[in-house]
């Protein structure tokens, strides 16, 4: 590993950012499932509005769909994080247990439903109605057709493949092409994943990465043989909730949010082909707790990383 400068970029924490009570919001920002950035650095949040997931939201992996019914208010909320104003909301009384979002190199919005087992794929044209839907609804499964509480998307920028980490029952990352047609899987021969968390992948070295979120590590695949290529620990990490790559930076960031009764970090890992894997930096801030991180989006320039946390709070943090 080449030596790195003291004077390299850091991650600093900047500033709180409480959408339900910094913005006048037609909806309240509850429980954050996933949030990402779009092409103009807007900041979309995907939220549970009135539903919290309690220990009666599943019976078995079934959702509990007799007691709850589709959340009424809207569960998505799109924010200029520059203005701090709400440009709009939507997706009322269509989804049950919100979780991941992701909005990919063309501007279309993923959002995963492990009520529902099923992943959506939104254009800007219609936001009502999906382009492609994986999944069958209301059914957890293991095969080919069906997901079983299914996380995060990732979606490749050369291919247009889909990638979804899959999930709280079963073990694997699923890849996808573009119109929804299985083409493999991910998985963990030597220790499986305990809850597969977060997807994100790494184009330029032809990996796809996930977390084992139970045990604090990120776990990266070879894309083209589907083999385990790489293991990322850190003795502080015990939990990993979200993962998010820095293409600008070549950084692969990390989020514990609960772990084990430890301080809740942020975690920066070197993602360039020579020093991949190896330990940058953990920050987080006296001025808050990070133990409610559930998912990372960064800005399109990679110079701030928003964290959403399931007590509806979003913290800002830099990276200069």
């Amino acid at each position: 590993m080449n030596e790195r400068s003291n004077k390299e970029k850091q991650v600093d924490y900047y500033k709180i950012f409480h959408p339900s009570e910094d913005i006048k919001l037609k909806n309240k920002i509850t429980q954050v499932g996933g949030l990402d950035t779009d092409m103009n650095g807007n900041l979309l949040v995907f939220h549970r509005g009135s539903r919290a997931w309690k220990f009666d939201s599943f019976l078995g992996n079934n959702f509990n769909k007799d007691k709850y019914k589709a959340i009424a208010e809207n569960t998505l909320t799109l924010i200029d994080v520059k203005k701090k104003t709400e440009i709009g909301s939507w997706g009322a009384n269509r989804y049950y247990m919100p979780h991941g979002l992701t909005i990919d190199f063309e501007n279309n919005i993923w959002v995963t439903d492990v009520g529902l087992h099923q992943v959506f794929k939104f254009s800007l044209d219609n936001l009502n109605e999906p382009e492609l839907v994986l999944g069958v609804e209301f059914t957890p499964g293991n095969d080919e057709n069906h997901l079983c509480k299914p996380t995060d998307v990732s979606v490749s920028e050369s291919t247009g493949h889909v990638f979804v980490s899959d999930g709280y029952c079963n073990q694997r990352i699923i890849e996808f092409d573009q119109n929804g047609n299985y083409l493999g899987s991910y998985e963990d021969k030597e220790k499986p994943l305990q809850v597969a968390h977060s997807v994100s992948l790494i184009e330029k070295l032809n990996l796809v990465c996930t977390v084992s979120r139970q045990e604090g590590r990120i776990v990266c695949f070879d894309i083209t043989s589907r083999k385990k290529k790489y293991d990322i620990r850190h003795d502080d990490m015990k939990n990993c909730y979200a993962i998010e790559y820095d293409p600008n930076n070549q950084l692969l960031h990390a989020a514990t949010g609960y772990n084990s009764g430890q301080d809740a970090y942020g975690f920066t890992f070197y993602a360039d082909h020579e020093n991949f894997g190896q330990f940058k930096q953990k920050w987080n801030s006296p001025k808050i707790e990070l133990n409610e991180v559930h998912d990372l989006a960064l800005s399109p320039d990679g110079s701030t990383i928003y964290m959403g946390q399931l007590n509806g709070e979003i913290d800002e943090f830099t990276y200069e």
